[in-house]
């Protein structure tokens, strides 16, 4: 390196003044030396200040990034496991939805369902009725006398009993296809269809009630043109007979005894 002999800052071969201390004269009295002067020893040191202002600037700007990096990867697996669960969640909330009707477990045989598919107590539906009788009168002019005009809710139709007398020991049953607790029986004595038929013929006076256990009431009605209810008082049974013990007597027709209508009131 060639040098300034007044202040030791490098000079170039063709220039005949030093730059910074404006001496003439430098052309002639070079010297070299590879010892750094004062001035270079100066720019070193401030060179390397720089450089060691810069490092930390980088270094925190390096952090900066790597936290922001690993932010985004840790928001980025967080989606990806919430996504997960959610299907997950969707599956298992439809896991019918693409198998026929036929692979859909079916209830359980102590559930009955509606028609709107809510799962209720067996013991909640209406009880299913079988009525039979010991006999029926044969039926004239279309009119028939079968037992099931008892639970048709049609007051102009009637039981009436088919044996010669007024029917004393003839009966009907109510078979019920469970154990049902019943509260009352209505019972409706006699042909309703109107006033004067139901004079002229016999009413149930009196009758023994028969249960499924064997226990037996003895039922007294009213000779009144009027459905009478009989307390239960929440015998528990899955058949009820009635038995004619006693009858009025119809003003002119004392050989038939009818009974238009008979209804169940039950506990739930």
């Amino acid at each position: 390196m060639i040098l300034c002999r007044h202040c030791g800052s490098p000079v170039e071969t063709n220039e005949s003044v030093c730059r910074d201390c404006v001496n003439a004269g430098v052309r002639g009295n070079f010297r070299t030396s590879s010892t750094p002067t004062r001035q270079g020893l100066a720019n070193e040191r401030a060179a390397a200040t720089v450089s060691n202002q810069a490092q930390p600037k980088l270094a925190s700007k390096s952090r900066v990034i790597a936290v922001g990096l690993s932010i985004l990867l840790t928001a980025t697996i967080l989606v990806a496991i919430t996504l997960a669960v959610i299907k997950s969640k969707n599956v298992s909330g439809s896991k019918y939805s693409d198998r026929s009707p036929s692979a859909i477990p079916e209830a359980s045989p102590l559930i009955a369902r509606t028609t709107e598919g809510n799962a209720v107590p067996p013991d909640s539906r209406p009880a299913r009725i079988t009525v039979t009788a010991s006999s029926s009168r044969l039926p004239s002019g279309g009119t028939t006398y079968d037992p099931r005009n008892l639970l048709d809710g049609n007051l102009s139709t009637a039981w009436d009993e088919g044996v010669a007398g007024p029917g004393i020991g003839e009966w009907i049953r109510f078979d019920f296809d469970r154990q049902v607790r019943f509260t009352a029986m209505r019972i409706v004595p006699g042909y309703f269809k109107n006033a004067k038929l139901w004079s002229h013929n016999n009413r149930l006076a009196e009758a023994t009630l028969v249960f499924s256990d064997g226990t037996s009431r003895h039922l007294l009605l009213d000779d009144r043109m009027a459905e009478q209810t009989v307390e239960l008082r929440g015998v528990k049974t899955s058949s009820i007979h009635i038995i004619i013990d006693r009858i009025y007597p119809g003003s002119f027709d004392s050989e038939d005894t009818p009974i238009s209508e008979v209804r169940f009131d039950s506990e739930p």
